[in-house]
């Protein structure tokens, strides 16, 4: 697959057999790729070459091997897309939308949020949103179960749970401090009644069950295509889209801006690997092996 569009999971185990999650999650990178890049919205047009990078290119280290972006794994953990760091001096909203345009819309100087933005009615819900924060829910409750089944086996396989020692702690630290505060009020010292430990909620346990039936309820729709298909015919059916063409021009970096570049010290070479343009004859190396080389077609 295409670096900028597989999925955070894939790109963190290159041994991963690619699932319906999968498939889907790089269907929204494809449709945040486009949007951004073509749409109104509410990220500023000089931030737009960063985001990319960012959020398709970029890569974490770990060891020998490149795994996923920090930027698109955050999304997918937390179910939106933030812009907050990009933004500057500009307030605006901290996530990324798509927006509705009002009049014509077209590029704008970069450094200040996109003339889209200032003429788009941020009122009205493109129908793009719909999809793309359906997907991140999905996705955020997928990946928030992967997550929680993890530190499940790290308790089972010998390992200490880290929610547990941390829950643990939390309690030894009350009890501390109530033993301080009642000796502080003059009352019971150490060879008294120790106060009592901090009642826990009934409900904790019930409501705990609650929170991961709901993840697996929307995690669930990205079992198949179904929820998605049924999604897409919904939002074009009764969504309200734009009369008039939405399409802006990519923005171009003002002077001292510019685009980041994609060389190979920055983006993996699974990004260049995938390409749809065909090689040439004269491309291929004149060292390599001779059967290996295929015969141009005349």
């Amino acid at each position: 697959g295409t670096w900028q569009f597989l999925s955070a999971n894939a790109l963190n185990d290159h041994k991963k057999s690619i699932l319906v999650e999968d498939e889907l999650e790089s269907f929204l990178h494809v449709l945040l790729h486009i949007s951004v890049r073509f749409l109104p919205h509410t990220l500023g047009d000089a931030y737009v070459p960063q985001f990319l990078h960012d959020y398709f290119d970029d890569y974490s280290a770990a060891g020998t091997e490149h795994h996923c972006g920090m930027a698109k794994l955050a999304a997918m953990q937390v179910g939106f897309v933030s812009i907050s760091q990009y933004m500057g001096k500009h307030e605006g909203p901290d996530r990324l939308k798509i927006l509705f345009p009002a009049s014509a819309c077209s590029a704008s100087p970069a450094g200040t949020p996109s003339t889209a933005t200032k003429t788009a009615n941020s009122d009205i819900g493109h129908p793009l949103n719909n999809v793309i924060e359906a997907l991140l829910s999905w996705l955020s409750a997928y990946y928030t179960l992967g997550r929680l089944e993890r530190e499940a086996r790290a308790g089972t396989n010998g390992t200490e749970d880290p929610a547990r020692v941390s829950r643990n702690l939390s309690q030894q630290f009350r009890l501390m401090k109530a033993a301080i505060d009642a000796r502080a009020k003059g009352g019971t010292t150490g060879k008294g009644t120790p106060p009592a430990a901090p009642v826990k909620a009934a409900a904790a346990t019930g409501a705990a069950q609650v929170d991961r039936a709901a993840l697996a309820e929307r995690a669930g729709k990205l079992a198949s295509h179904t929820a998605l298909l049924t999604l897409l015919e919904d939002v074009l059916d009764k969504g309200a889209w734009p009369l008039q063409p939405d399409r802006v021009a990519e923005g171009k970096p003002a002077k001292g801006l510019r685009w980041v570049p994609k060389t190979n010290d920055q983006v993996p070479k699974a990004s260049f690997i995938s390409g749809s343009r065909k090689r040439t004859l004269e491309s291929v190396p004149e060292d390599l092996p001779s059967p290996l080389i295929k015969k141009s077609k005349v």
